[in-house]
């Protein structure tokens, strides 16, 4: 126990020990420390002293520059400011008046350049030199628009007013010369014939015009020159080539047997019109030679050219820059004016017009195109025309292809009025091969022919059959003419196809597809009304169709191999156009047999029940609507029988008949009870049915009217005479006729049927319940 105390005393006393050193070297670090901070403070305090004192001397000195710039600034306030003020003023005044004196010396300026050349202008005229007189009121006036147009002073606006008086008084003059240089005889009839208008029409010009014998200046180049500085020449050129137009050059292009005459003496060259029994068309004559034209027309531009514009040239402005001037002759302007319209007109009324309408006499054109391209090159020679002109040229030769747009015209033009021809003429489309499937080289012979018609005449039902599938044949029925000639009518053009140029033969290939869809949107639009209420049209119509498309499936392989490229390689083909086709002729025949069965329907309505007949006394009645139905069908018999194929005829007909005979079987079968005496009239009625069936037949079925014979075209003919046979037996005759073998009851009729009929005919006996039950036994 003492041990550990002394222990712990030891421990205690190191501990102090080491504390005691570390504050001894703590406060060595103190001492350190004041003395690097005093020396700090100290080194610090010697610089902020020496900063300080730099500072204030420095703020002094700023003090006292403030003070001397504050003096300067209050002395140019107070001494030099209203010194500037002063000069300023003055000078703003010196300046106005400068101003003031530039515009009036400029305003005398512009009143001596105006009074001097309104003096010239009457210098000028007294001496006729209208130019000189033009630029010298057009200088004033553009001097005066310089002055503002509000300028209230007097001698401006009397100024205005003079140059607007003798602008126009040189205005009147310069009309005046132009019009006792050029003058006009014209026709007293405006409305007149062309040979009567230019036979009353005389151009004349002044002999005065032409230059003296000084400078060989023309008289007229002044006025001109005047008239444009004006900007008057081009509507007084206007007005000239209208009434050339008009007067002289339209009428001659349309009028053939007059020509012009040039009269000249000492005081005007005239020109006028007379009648050139020479050039006169024969009858018969198409045009007149293509020379005999053009030399009317060159000899009026001749006229021109050498009594009126030769050498008179004029300055205008380029129309793309209004700054740079282009001199060019008068004669070119009035071409520009005047050969739009001479140009169209010429090719309406004469190249247009002398295109061929085959391609045979195409080579004849050449002619025309030769001395067009000559008419062309002379007016080119007189001036009238630029050189890169070739307008009519152009036009000739791309004859082949104004050649074909004629053709294709003229072809839609025929083909519609082919479509809107009426469809009742009509002709016999015998049995025939399609014309694509022999070649011209290999036609078959008539033996062939007649042999075909042979086969449609003597040949059973399935042989006929068999030769109406036939791919290449038609079957004998009528068409529309106008239909025959449509097909002869693409026949031909492409048979001319065949022979034009290649662009040429296109576009007559395609003007005959489009005959076949004016076809396709005429006829069903124009015809529309009598398609459906006719039965005939609508048969026609069918027959027309499927023509057209027997013929278009093999006419595009027909001719493709002798037409250029694209056509050659299979865009030759008309099949596209066939299935549009049938639908059309299928669409409105089958509209007709609908309207049909409704007519056959609204009878069949009238008559109402066929039950109590004795007593109500209706048989007379339903005896005249039957016969009235009868008669409908004979009538469609006959008008179909004459135009459809007999296969197809007959198809209607039987549809009809089979309709009619299911309705009335159906409402006999209805009746629930049957007196003996309705019984014996609608036995009667039915045996009606039968006659007239007989008879409606007579035409279809020739030499054979029994009931097998006409069962194999009325499907329900053997239902009805079992039916008027069942109403003439008793019922012991009606069960055996039942249990027959190969009984004829039981094939047309079921079980429940006869159970019916029995029920109505027969009173409810042991005996009628017994032949039920045996019939249905049987069943």
């Amino acid at each position: 126990m003492e041990a550990a105390q002394i222990n712990s005393q030891s421990t205690e006393a190191s501990q102090m020990e080491d504390t005691d050193e570390v504050l001894s070297s703590l406060w060595r670090s103190a001492n350190e420390l004041k003395g690097q901070v005093y020396n700090s403070v100290i080194k610090q305090y010697h610089e902020f002293i020496h900063t300080y004192n730099t500072m204030n001397q420095l703020d002094l000195k700023i003090k006292d520059m403030n003070a001397t710039l504050r003096n300067i600034a209050e002395k140019m306030q107070n001494d030099v400011k209203p010194l500037l003020n002063a000069v300023d003023t003055e000078r703003v005044s010196v300046q106005d008046n400068l101003k003031r004196i530039t515009v009036i010396v400029q305003a005398l300026t512009q009143l001596s350049q105006i009074n001097n050349n309104l003096s010239k202008c009457s210098s000028h005229l007294d001496h006729k030199e209208y130019d000189l007189a033009a630029n010298c009121i057009v200088e004033v006036q553009q001097m005066l628009s310089d002055v503002h147009e509000n300028c209230d002073a007097k001698i401006f606006k009397a100024l205005r007013q003079e140059a607007r008086r003798k602008r126009a008084n040189l205005q009147s003059i310069l009309e005046s010369e132009w019009d006792k240089s050029i003058s006009w005889a014209l026709p007293q009839i405006s409305l007149s014939t062309p040979e009567k208008m230019l036979l009353g029409t005389e151009l004349k010009i002044s002999s005065n015009l032409m230059a003296d014998g000084t400078a060989g200046e023309n008289k007229i180049q002044p006025i001109v020159n005047a008239m444009e500085i004006l900007g008057i020449l081009h509507p007084k050129l206007k007005t000239f080539a209208k009434k050339l137009m008009r007067y002289i050059l339209n009428p001659l292009i349309v009028e053939h047997s007059v020509k012009p005459v040039q009269e000249k003496n000492k005081t005007e060259a005239k020109l006028h019109f007379v009648v050139s029994l020479s050039i006169k068309r024969k009858q018969g004559e198409k045009a007149i030679s293509p020379d005999k034209y053009y030399d009317r027309l060159v000899e009026v531009f001749v006229f021109l050219h050498d009594q009126l514009f030769k050498g008179i040239k004029v300055t205008t402005n380029r129309e793309d820059n209004d700054e740079d001037q282009v001199t060019q002759p008068l004669v070119s302007l009035l071409g520009l004016i005047v050969w739009p319209t001479l140009s169209k007109a010429i090719i309406e009324e004469y190249l247009a017009a002398s295109i061929p309408t085959s391609f045979s006499e195409l080579e004849n054109y050449a002619e025309i195109a030769n001395q067009t391209t000559l008419f062309e090159y002379t007016l080119k020679g007189l001036g009238f025309l630029e050189e890169s002109i070739d307008t009519l040229t152009d036009y000739t030769k791309h004859v082949n292809l104004s050649f074909a747009n004629k053709k294709v015209q003229d072809l839609l033009v025929a083909a519609r009025d082919l479509l809107k021809s009426d469809l009742y003429n009509t002709q016999q489309v015998q049995i025939s091969p399609d014309k694509a499937v022999f070649d011209e080289w290999n036609q078959p012979d008539d033996s062939a022919l007649k042999e075909l018609h042979q086969m449609d005449k003597y040949t059973t039902e399935e042989e006929s059959k068999t030769l109406e599938m036939s791919l290449f044949l038609f079957p004998q029925c009528k068409v529309s003419t106008s239909i025959c000639k449509l097909m002869s009518l693409a026949y031909e053009t492409l048979q001319e196809a065949v022979k034009s140029t290649p662009d040429c033969a296109v576009q007559l290939f395609y003007a005959t597809r489009n005959m076949f869809d004016l076809y396709l949107e005429i006829t069903p639009a124009f015809h529309k009304k009598n398609l459906e209420e006719i039965p005939q049209l609508s048969a026609l119509h069918y027959n027309n169709c499927m023509y057209v498309s027997h013929h278009l499936l093999t006419l595009g392989a027909e001719f493709r191999d002798h037409l250029p490229p694209p056509l050659s390689a299979g865009a030759a083909t008309f099949v596209d156009i066939v299935p549009f086709l049938r639908r059309s002729g299928q669409q409105y025949l089958l509209q007709q047999q609908k309207r049909q069965k409704q007519i056959i329907a609204d009878c069949l309505s009238s008559i109402g029940s066929w039950n109590e007949l004795a007593e109500s006394n209706r048989s007379s009645d339903i005896s005249q609507y039957l016969e009235q139905i009868f008669h409908q069908l004979n009538h469609l018999s006959r008008v179909w029988f004459d135009v459809l194929p007999m296969k197809l005829c007959r198809n209607l007909i039987e549809d009809l008949t089979n309709t009619l005979i299911n309705d009335i079987i159906n409402k006999i079968l209805k009746i629930e009870d049957i007196s003996e005496d309705d019984g014996h009239i609608i036995h009667d009625l039915l045996e009606l049915v039968k006659s007239n069936m007989l008879e409606l037949y007579s035409n279809i079925i020739k030499n054979d009217n029994n009931d097998q014979e006409i069962s194999k075209h009325i499907s329900v003919w053997n239902k009805l005479s079992e039916l008027a046979l069942i109403l003439d037996l008793n019922l012991k005759e009606i069960v055996e006729r039942w249990n027959a073998p190969q009984s004829a009851l039981s094939a047309v009729f079921d079980a429940a049927q006869v159970h019916s009929l029995i029920r109505a005919l027969f009173q409810n006996t042991k005996q009628r319940s017994t032949a039920i039950s045996s019939i249905k036994a049987l069943r």
